[in-house]
């Protein structure tokens, strides 16, 4: 006699048969299918994209500001100066310790916050430099080559020209767009400049933060994982917790070897409420 499996048989008890089973997997394979041919269209359409050359573009902007140069430039390229250059006021700039401040190879680590909340960091090294007239920076956080270059010159004792450069690599169809959101991200910082020097009224409407790569993300519901490890050394409790609490030894967890950590200036070494990049 022709026995049911136990599968089947259970799948006839919540009133399904064999035939539907069937057909449900076949729709699961065929929607599988779909989803990772879309991925594929989307993995060439985005390897196409980057195979197309790229365009070199600058933008170029400047001010006259009725202040002396010499303060003018303490002022503009003083990553401390963060929070009242740029679109947030609550950013935090800093030259990344152990980078020689003022001088080609410093490093300037700049936070900002998101519309969640969440900070984002980016990183720039200088790369020119020519005291109290010209500094130039490239950024280490994009895909492509991107630089901004700052310039002071002396109009009279008490006024001076602020030129702000921003340089990239675009893509031929991101032209324009770069150029557009360049000269404003530029006019709106030496707007600042003029504002906290000279006190030019500012009439700059707010920018909204940065929003997350997938906003989607923020439909979704959370839930708490907590993860923990244990390992035995033979190493005084004192000297692991201090290797632990050491913020640039964080760098070790990066499988970069370039990786750089350090403890954020401005915050307390080793308590609550002291942050690490």
């Amino acid at each position: 006699m022709f026995k049911l499996s136990r599968t089947t048989e259970q799948t006839i008890a919540r009133g399904g048969t064999p035939r539907s089973m069937n057909l449900n997997r076949l729709a699961q394979r065929w929607e599988r299918r779909q989803q990772e041919g879309a991925l594929d269209e989307q993995r060439e359409r985005f390897d196409e994209h980057e195979r197309e050359p790229l365009l070199l573009v600058s933008v170029r902007e400047h001010l006259e500001i009725a202040r002396a140069a010499a303060l003018v430039w303490r002022f503009a390229v003083d990553p401390g100066d963060a929070a009242l250059l740029g679109e947030d006021p609550a950013a935090l700039g800093f030259t990344v310790p152990g980078t020689l401040a003022g001088q080609v190879g410093e490093r300037q680590c700049l936070f900002t916050h998101r519309v969640d909340g969440a900070l984002i960091g980016s990183v720039e090294e200088i790369v020119d430099l020519v005291p109290s007239a010209r500094i130039v920076a490239r950024s280490l956080s994009t895909m492509h080559a991107s630089a901004g270059a700052l310039e002071v010159a002396e109009l009279d004792d008490r006024s001076c020209r602020l030129t702000y450069e921003l340089t990239a690599e675009v893509h031929p169809e991101q032209e324009q767009a770069f150029r557009n959101e360049a000269s404003k991200t530029a006019r709106r910082m030496l707007a600042r400049v003029a504002h906290h020097l000279d006190g030019v009224p500012l009439e700059l409407a707010p920018l909204p933060l940065a929003r997350p790569l997938d906003p989607r993300h923020a439909e979704l519901e959370l839930v708490v994982v907590v993860a923990r490890a244990m390992v035995d050394t033979a190493a005084a409790p004192g000297r692991v917790w201090a290797f632990i609490l050491d913020a640039p030894n964080d760098r070790l967890n990066s499988a970069d070897p370039d990786a750089i950590a350090c403890s954020v200036p401005g915050t307390q070494l080793a308590t609550s409420g002291s942050c690490a990049a």
